[in-house]
């Protein structure tokens, strides 16, 4: 069964929804299918690239997330269907299920909260992203896996 999720703001009776333009907003979810995204530190902009409070979005994806603090390692999983990301704060490296992987632009620590570029955390995810430039919304799109 495939699953529409979206990430932009304001409300809408079947998405859920991430705004760069500063904002990330909670709307409704798709008719108690789709967790609402509670995104109260806004998204930014840095080389390109949105990049999105960690927590909300990794957790509005079914994904739980441990932080060690003295390596700055990020640990992202997933029981169904099982994976685990794994990245640190400041580097370019990270991985999928053990296999490498690099990001375009590195995660950082921004008010104490971790942010990562939208597109890494969607293919890593293995949800499709795509960024309506002149709306300024990013839309996730979460199908069979």
């Amino acid at each position: 069964m495939h699953g529409v999720r979206r990430a932009g703001i304001g409300r809408a009776g079947k998405w859920v929804a991430l705004l760069a333009c500063g904002l990330c907003g909670v709307t409704a979810g798709q008719a108690a299918e789709v967790p609402e995204l509670d995104c109260p530190d806004p998204a930014y902009v840095a080389d390109g690239q949105l990049m999105v409070p960690l927590r909300p979005v990794l957790e509005w994806l079914g994904m739980s997330l441990a932080f060690d603090p003295d390596t700055r390692m990020i640990t992202a999983t997933k029981a169904d269907p099982a994976f685990e990301v794994v990245l640190t704060i400041g580097s370019l490296q990270a991985s999928r299920d053990g296999q490498p992987l690099t990001l375009d632009v590195v995660p950082t620590l921004r008010h104490r909260r971790a942010y990562v570029p939208l597109r890494f955390l969607a293919d890593a995810a293995k949800v499709t992203s795509t960024w309506d430039a002149k709306h300024y919304v990013a839309t996730l799109t979460d199908g069979e896996r």
